[in-house]
């Protein structure tokens, strides 16, 4: 699903205000209208990193599927919960513990209640107020916790299951460099790669902050391409799966992914150094063969894939 109908998609079946219109879903995102117009429209086909943040909070948008299109569209958090925050009914068996848990998780930790109310951008009094039970949780604190720390929001709400999402065992808090989204510029050839002109007029990949973190790489080393090779790589990459390349990584791990362009020709390929200055030519698909280059053979290294997302079905 492309990221206009994506945003169409959200301003029609948002759970917090479905059928919103362009002019309230942009004061309340803080964009000016005509640039939602636009990206509903796809004139504009590049999320900015805190408008895809403000749509995720105030919308409870999974921001994989705003990023990317993968994944349900909106966050994992019951429909009559999401119904009660909206229509203000007091229903405290849908609230009941929710503060209290969230109260020991931060106590826990040892982080002061004013600290982690800004941390969660909310109003510090409201989550004081969360946290006694008197009041059932503002709805901007749920997209909050989910996006912002590792928390497990169904444990807050049931008290059944981890009290974190992660294997660490431990409040994680992501900083706006983890969950702000990295914006990669998607290349049409390979003679683009690099090309730092014209970047606004370019139609750009969102990766979350986290995965980009995991990748290891420089924003400005990146590009992404549409994987258009034969299916020698299969079933790792496939025709049309996004696959990112850090231009910068040149030497040859043993194993890993890298593009080559060998007269002319472009591959992706595994590659294993031998001696000799040599290096050996691996295909996933067992149907083909291994082959060996020498320096004779006139190849480059583009760079090392280090990601790759699958085509959307």
């Amino acid at each position: 699903m492309e990221l206009s109908k994506r945003i169409e998609y959200i301003l029609k079946n948002n759970p917090v205000k479905p059928g919103i219109s362009i002019t309230d879903f942009a004061a309340s995102v803080y964009a000016h209208r005509t640039k939602i117009h636009d990206l509903k429209s796809g004139k504009v086909k590049t999320l900015d990193a805190q408008l895809a943040f403000e749509i995720s909070t105030k919308y409870m948008v999974n921001p994989k599927f705003l990023a990317k299109g993968e994944g349900k569209p909106f966050l994992d958090v019951p429909e009559s919960i999401i119904a009660d925050a909206n229509t203000q009914e007091k229903r405290k068996d849908q609230w009941y513990g929710f503060g209290q848990r969230l109260k020991q998780i931060r106590e826990s930790q040892e982080i002061r209640s004013g600290d982690f109310a800004e941390i969660l951008g909310i109003d510090h009094l409201k989550l004081l107020r969360t946290e006694d039970r008197e009041t059932e949780p503002p709805i901007e604190i749920i997209p909050a916790i989910i996006i912002k720390t590792n928390i497990n929001i169904n444990y807050l709400f049931t008290g059944e299951g981890n009290l974190f999402k992660t294997d660490k065992q431990d409040l994680q808090i992501y900083t706006e460099e983890q969950y702000y989204y990295k914006a990669i510029p998607l290349r049409k050839s390979f003679s683009e790669l690099g090309n730092m002109e014209d970047l606004e007029e370019t139609e750009h990949v969102l990766i979350d902050g986290i995965t980009f973190e995991e990748i290891n790489a420089e924003l400005e080393d990146c590009d992404i391409m549409i994987a258009d090779f034969d299916e020698s790589m299969q079933p790792t990459i496939k025709s049309k799966d996004k696959v990112l390349i850090d231009r910068s990584k040149t030497t040859i791990q043993d194993g890993k992914v890298f593009i080559i362009e060998v007269e002319g020709s472009f591959l992706i390929k595994r590659l294993q150094k031998l001696p000799g200055n040599k290096i050996k030519v691996i295909s996933d698909n067992k149907e083909y063969e291994s082959y060996i280059l020498t320096a004779d053979d006139n190849y480059k290294i583009i760079g090392q894939v280090l990601w790759v997302s699958k085509k959307e079905n």
